[in-house]
């Protein structure tokens, strides 16, 4: 990618310097305008899956660190003696997932297939429990919704693994990284420090 970028800087300044050959302001002309060759392939979903969920604006909002780190910090602060948070915040926030839960699994029909429902499912749940205002079901069909949109997303933007690795498995996978060489000691410097 590193390689790809300083190309297109290249060509960039190549073809600004050919098109601009007064001393008035630069006009860019469209070809230049677009995407250069290293943002396409890191828009790549199949080489880069986790950046495109990342720049899915539909995905982001439901992120499972974004889900899980909300549960995570309102345990904390349960634990820290702030008592439960307020019915009307955990609603605000239940009301946020389950409409972008149900977005996205709108967005990609085709590739969720059954786990849509699945969503659509945990979202109704959630939608209940906010009815109801039960904190305790607004945060397991929190939790649940969460890990519904968790799968949902690896499934639209699946992990890739190094071809041999996926071939054969998580076995052979350990096996290439426990054959990797040892890291050679430090090379001794003059003085007697190592480095």
């Amino acid at each position: 990618m590193a390689r790809q970028q300083h190309l297109d800087e290249v060509w960039l300044t190549s073809q600004m310097d050919a098109v601009n050959d007064s001393s008035g302001a630069p006009e860019l002309p469209d070809r230049l305008a677009g995407p250069t060759r290293a943002w396409l392939v890191l828009n790549d979903a199949s080489q880069f899956p986790r950046l495109a969920a990342l720049l899915d604006e539909v995905a982001f909002p439901i992120d499972t660190f974004r889900t899980n780190y909300k549960l995570a910090k309102e345990c904390l602060e349960m634990h820290a003696g702030f008592g439960d948070p307020p019915v009307d915040s955990q609603q605000f926030r239940a009301d946020k997932l389950a409409e972008r839960a149900r977005t996205f699994a709108g967005s990609h029909k085709e590739r969720l297939g059954d786990l849509r429902e699945q969503v659509g499912y945990w979202a109704d749940r959630l939608d209940d429990a906010h009815k109801a205002s039960d904190p305790h079901a607004i945060r397991v069909a929190t939790a649940e919704l969460g890990k519904k949109t968790a799968e949902a997303v690896d499934r639209v933007y699946p992990g890739r693994q190094s071809g041999r690795a996926a071939a054969n498995g998580p076995a052979a996978a350990t096996a290439e990284i426990e054959a990797l060489p040892a890291t050679p000691a430090p090379t001794p410097r003059p003085g007697g420090t190592d480095v």
